[in-house]
């Protein structure tokens, strides 16, 4: 059984309105420390979903000039 499962498309639209990360909403659906695949997971499951007010992140390393 997956975290999804107990999440119906409106209530996981309602979360993706309500957070600024894929991961954001991995842990608002239930998954404690989300894993590269888990997020990949996420992205395809709510790929119908608007995503545009999520942030953007980007390295923390200095890109030099």
């Amino acid at each position: 059984m997956s975290y999804f499962d107990n999440y119906t498309l409106e209530e996981l639209e309602n979360i993706v309105k309500n957070s600024y990360s894929f991961t954001e909403v991995a842990k608002k659906i239930g998954y404690e420390h989300p894993s590269g695949t888990t997020l990949g997971i996420i992205k395809e499951k709510i790929k119908n979903f608007d995503i545009s007010h999520f942030k953007r992140t980007y390295s923390s390393k200095k890109i030099e000039e």
